[in-house]
């Protein structure tokens, strides 16, 4: 993808890996025939017909006060170990107390879902404690336990004496939800056989001891009633079909391997709904898979509900390809005025109405220029990049997947200021902070990633980049090892005997937020500000 910010050009490589979603490291391509085998690596300029830096006047952009893993593979990381700051040794003790209290209540609570047998009396109670596990607890009450996690993050960097000093905040508290209730705009519902050995399409509940069924999302809150009556019909094709569903759950745990896999629902601001469905073709001929695919868009057709895109997922040995069999590539979803393209795959986050809390509090913190450029990492749909545009001169979104999507969602809004790259961000990265050197001017980052954070060389190239001044990185897991090194790693000095010409400044954290982004579960978004 191409566009200009006046003379200067930003292009984008190619990436062909998935980044978000799943845990399968598989490929994602789209519908279009291509030759895999035909396709070699392009090493082209991110940002070319550069000019020095020039005053840019744009209109600010007022604002009202974002996993699946962004990598499959893990790395290891070679830090000291934890220790005590004198000068913190009571907040670090009450910390500590505090955590141990959060901890306890979460392993408790999973315990308990752990340990109870399933059976066809309580299996709706049941999945609703494994996937809402603080539902039956008064708000505040999630709120306030939230608070603890978010307050034990902060504690915990602040013992770390390789980056004392650089942690000069306390924890703020947490911005509720606007909506506690059916919030979802996106679910991935599984398959398997329930508790009376019937096929299922909802959640999974059990374990190795006593095994695992599938149990119906009837009584889970958060999630759509429309969302909800697509996974019951699912349930009544493949119950009714003629081809085996995937039962297989791994080597640990077995199963027979069908076809028939899991579901993905998506719904926009009018109710639209998109559905994507996993389909392992194994020995089938494309002859029958055209058969069952019409059997698909028929069944899905009769529903009456208003499912404006039915992909099916369709698995070989090398590829998962996203084959559209009814309606559009993608719907569309407006936040705060903005509409963004969604396809299949795309990430965005899935509480709208926190979202605009969320991104009213990053607006606030990324400190914004019009001669500024935004870095947009792990951008998704382009959810920042489309709704901060104005504010800064130009705006550089990074992802793995559908980036394609947040390119049309700029000219959809006239934004031409915006480009979007397609890549592993960490392959990305050294070429993009290269151009950023030469083009000029101040930068910003948004750094959102997966579960997991990001590769180490992320945070080292961002360092390397001495006209960034400020970071916000946001995270639903923050507790991770990798997330907390990714912080740690932003905040710790150079190593000793690091060359002149490669010392960076490391960055402070001013600021540590959480916005309760999901509602009724232990899950919270955490908003970290850095500067330097």
């Amino acid at each position: 993808s191409t566009l200009q910010w006046g003379r200067r050009e930003v292009r984008g490589g190619l990436g062909r890996v998935r980044e978000r979603g799943s845990d399968s490291k598989r490929e994602i391509v789209n519908t279009e025939n291509i030759d895999l085998n035909r396709v070699t690596p392009v090493t082209v300029p991110i940002i070319s017909n550069i000019v020095p830096k020039q005053e840019v006047v744009i209109e600010q952009l007022t604002v009202n006060n974002h996993k699946s893993d962004e990598y499959a593979e893990r790395l290891t990381y070679r830090h000291g170990n934890v220790s005590n700051n004198d000068n913190t040794e009571t907040e670090d003790q009450e910390t500590k107390k505090s955590y141990r209290t959060y901890k306890m209540n979460i392993k408790k609570l999973k315990g308990e879902v752990s340990s109870q047998l399933v059976t066809k009396e309580n299996q709706l109670e049941m999945v609703a404690k494994a996937v809402t596990m603080l539902h039956h607890l008064p708000y505040k009450q999630q709120l306030a336990m939230k608070d603890v996690k978010h307050k034990e993050v902060v504690g915990r960097l602040k013992q770390q004496k390789k980056i004392a000093g650089q942690v000069k905040c306390s924890p703020s508290r947490i911005l509720a939800s606007p909506v506690t209730e059916q919030y979802r705009l996106k679910d991935q519902f599984n398959v398997m056989t329930d508790i009376q050995g019937q096929l299922a399409v909802g959640f999974f509940v059990g374990g190795k001891r006593d095994g695992v069924v599938c149990v119906e999302p009837s009584t889970i809150r958060v999630i759509k009633d429309t969302h909800k009556q697509v996974a019951s019909l699912y349930q009544e094709f493949i119950r009714q079909s003629t081809l085996s569903t995937n039962l297989y759950l791994g080597e640990s745990m077995g199963g027979l391997k069908g076809n028939w896999g899991e579901i993905m629902v998506r719904s926009n601001y009018k109710g639209e709904i998109m559905v994507k469905i996993h389909f392992s073709q194994m020995e089938l001929q494309e002859e029958e898979l055209d058969k069952q695919k019409k059997k698909l868009v028929d069944f899905f057709t009769k529903s009456g509900l208003p499912i404006v895109s039915l992909y099916l997922a369709v698995e070989d040995d090398k590829t998962v390809r996203n084959c559209l069999l009814l309606g559009e590539k993608t719907v569309t979803e407006v936040l705060k005025g903005v509409p963004m393209l969604l396809g299949p795959d795309t990430f965005c986050q899935v509480n709208p109405a926190c979202a605009e809390t969320l991104l009213g509090l990053v607006a606030k913190k990324v400190n914004y220029s019009s001669s500024k450029t935004l870095l947009d990492l792990c951008c998704g749909a382009g959810f920042y990049s489309l709704h901060l545009a104005s504010m800064f001169r130009g705006c550089v979104g990074v992802d793995m997947v559908d980036t394609g999507h947040a390119t049309k969602s700029a000219e959809m809004n006239h934004l031409d200021n915006c480009t979007f790259l397609k890549g592993r961000v960490q392959a990305v990265m050294p070429q993009l902070v290269g151009d950023m050197k030469v083009l000029g001017g101040g930068i910003s980052a948004v750094l959102n990633p997966g579960r997991s954070g990001v590769h180490y060389r992320v945070i080292q190239e961002l360092r390397r980049l001495p006209l960034l001044d400020t970071l916000v990185y946001v995270s639903c897991q923050p507790e991770d090892s990798q997330v907390f090194y990714n912080m740690m790693d932003l905040m710790a000095p150079d190593k000793k005997g690091t060359p002149a010409k490669m010392e960076t400044n490391p960055f402070s954290l001013v600021e540590a937020i959480p916005v309760d982004m999901f509602p009724h579960t232990h899950h919270c978004e955490h908003v970290f500000v850095f500067r330097r």
